[in-house]
């Protein structure tokens, strides 16, 4: 597997970059947003294309698609392309519940 060690605010930069088409082209990251295959990560079922992990920003009747990778831990950072929105959620006190990380993507 793959690791990095960052702050809040490096991770949510890296995202933007990705989301931004900086890092990759448009058209891969349309690819990467396409079910590849699915398994288990840190005990939840999760979706991964092209080495991402594949979610939802969902609120009423809108979808936008997520690419982004969650840590063991609770850390997790990913972008939403289409709101040009990145998000980067780093702990001082790793957890294997997710109740911290849950209630700050509430407040987004």
């Amino acid at each position: 597997g793959v690791s990095a060690h960052s702050s809040a605010h490096a991770l949510a930069t890296f995202y933007s970059a990705l989301g931004g088409g900086q890092l990759l082209p448009r058209a891969v990251l349309a690819r990467a947003a396409q079910r590849a295959s699915r398994g288990m990560f840190a005990g939840e079922e999760a979706t991964w294309g092209l080495g991402m992990q594949i979610g939802a920003l969902c609120e009423g009747e809108w979808r936008h698609v997520a690419l982004g990778h969650a840590a063991t831990g609770g850390s997790l950072g990913f972008c939403v392309p289409q709101l040009d929105l990145a998000i980067g959620i780093t702990l001082s006190r790793l957890t294997a519940e997710k109740t911290a990380t849950r209630r700050i993507l509430a407040l987004v």
